[in-house]
């Protein structure tokens, strides 16, 4: 008898034996099925919404209000749904830094996903199971969890020790989140701010 029938037969669930609603960690936060149905030749890949959720949650000391922004997350739902709807060919045309721009932002956006998700919120991220490791995320025709992001994405692929400045794992010993996303204009003047900082 295998463990999932035994605990059916014994009126429990594994999400309930676990105290979650959900097994996030091993789910795809970004649901794959509908990235195809929904992915457009005119689609316009822009940081906006992610620009207002930054601007209206994080402070200027780089603190997020985690609860309003669980109450109203739909700007940054809207925008980790588009990180899914890039497709190769629209990545490969923007240059170096246009590319570190996305995988930061989508790395900092998916990991104040990741807190939000939990109800009730967690005092620390680090109290998510498989938050860096387990949670996958669809991206530029690419599944990827927070770690591939950092650790198979931006580290090896691009010639910048200052990406350990700009991406936030939303703990008080990381850098701090900007009140803007990072763009390939102005990446250089936000990754001198960041180390500075």
């Amino acid at each position: 008898m295998n463990l999932t029938k035994y605990f059916i037969i014994l009126g429990f669930t594994l999400p309930l034996l676990t105290g979650c609603n959900s097994l996030p960690f091993l789910q795809a936060a970004t649901p794959e099925n509908t990235v195809e149905e929904t992915r457009s030749p005119n689609f316009d890949f822009t940081y906006d919404e992610y620009a207002d959720v930054l601007k209206t949650y994080v402070d200027e000391d780089g603190f997020v209000d985690y609860k309003a922004l669980q109450l109203n997350r739909q700007k940054l739902d809207r925008f980790n749904q588009s990180l899914a709807l890039v497709s190769q060919e629209m990545y490969d045309s923007w240059n170096e830094k246009e590319q570190i721009a996305f995988w930061t932002n989508a790395y900092n956006s998916f990991t104040l996903q990741s807190i939000i998700d939990q109800e009730p919120l967690k005092s620390s991220i680090k109290d998510i199971l498989g938050v860096w490791k387990g949670r996958r995320f669809q991206i530029a025709e690419q599944s990827k969890t927070l770690d591939d992001i950092e650790h198979k994405t931006l580290r090896p692929n691009y010639n910048e020790p200052r990406i350990h400045a700009v991406i936030n794992c939303a703990s008080i010993s990381c850098p701090i989140l900007r009140t803007e996303p990072y763009t390939g204009e102005k990446l250089e003047e936000q990754l001198e701010e960041q180390t500075r900082g």
